[in-house]
């Protein structure tokens, strides 16, 4: 069964390179799965990331909702007043939620940050739309982004995967069994060739 998907999985690589079919290059994919079992330590971790799948897609949710809000709030409080300065803007939904995305991965923050102040001319805006910026950014990066961190931490088991990581894998293992054989051949071999060497030295004083 085994060696039968393999032979699929290795087909559906080649058919892709051929055809250019996405969907075969995805069935293909599925193949490192299968050679991660060869890195006890990889497998280990890959069964772990799927053991908390719960608690991230939680998390995931919970992020994306608090997002969403923000970017709500953001449509309310720029409207279209971003959208001559920069390509991140608020000036629909869609692109708030898409503005949000980017101040919660880090990305283009001082651009963003630059822009919603400049969108208005008044001090006190100017200071709440930075306030506004800043405090979605604190949110994101300190408290959603060691959340994740939590649970991954959480997740895994440090002990068992220390103790994986200082197991040889399987081709390693291979490896030595390759050398114990290796050995044991030439061992053998050495014992047999000093066997006939003593016998032919028997048989020729006999005959002398």
């Amino acid at each position: 069964g085994t060696n039968v998907l393999e032979v699929i999985m290795v087909g559906c690589g080649l058919g892709s390179l051929a055809t250019g079919s996405r969907a075969l290059g995805a069935v293909a994919v599925l193949r490192l799965l299968r050679l991660s079992s060869y890195w006890p330590t990889l497998e280990d971790l890959l069964m772990t990331f799927m053991g908390i799948k719960g608690p991230l897609i939680g998390l995931g949710i919970f992020g994306g909702a608090t997002c969403f809000c923000f970017a709500v709030a953001g449509r309310y409080l720029f409207r279209g007043d971003m959208n001559p300065l920069t390509r991140a803007n608020f000036g629909d939904l869609g692109q708030a939620f898409v503005t949000t995305m980017l101040l919660f991965t880090g990305d283009q923050w001082s651009d963003i940050l630059h822009a919603a102040m400049a969108s208005d001319r008044e001090l006190g805006k100017q200071l709440y739309a930075a306030a506004f910026v800043m405090g979605w950014l604190f949110l994101s990066r300190l408290i959603f982004w060691n959340l994740l961190v939590a649970v991954l931490v959480e997740g895994f088991q440090v002990e068992e995967t220390v103790r994986l990581i200082s197991q040889p894998g399987r081709l390693a293992r291979l490896r030595g069994l390759l050398r114990s054989a290796f050995e044991r051949f030439h061992v053998i071999a050495r014992d047999r060739k000093i066997h006939d060497g003593s016998v032919g030295s028997g048989l020729g004083g006999g005959f002398g």
